[in-house]
C-alpha cells in the first residue's frame, strides 16, 4: 500500500514537518510506503487531464 502525506507548501518550522514525519513513521511500521510532499507537487497534468492516482491513500 502506498500513501502520501501532504503538507502546506509554506511550512517552514521544524515542528510542523516533524508531525508529518511521525505519522509517516507509524505508517511505515505498519508496512506502508509513505511519502511526504508539499501541496504544490501532488498531481500532474498529462494530455490535458489531471493525474493523481499514484497513491492508495492521502493524509492532508
Amino acid at each position: 500500500m502506498k500513501g502520501i502525506i501532504i503538507v502546506n507548501a509554506y511550512v517552514k518550522t521544524k515542528s510542523q514537518i516533524m508531525q508529518a514525519e511521525r505519522i509517516a513513521e507509524e505508517f511505515k511500521n505498519l508496512g506502508c510506503d509513505v511519502e511526504i510532499k508539499k501541496n504544490l507537487n501532488v498531481c500532474r497534468i498529462e494530455n490535458g487531464k489531471i493525474i493523481a492516482n499514484e497513491y492508495d491513500f492521502c493524509i492532508y
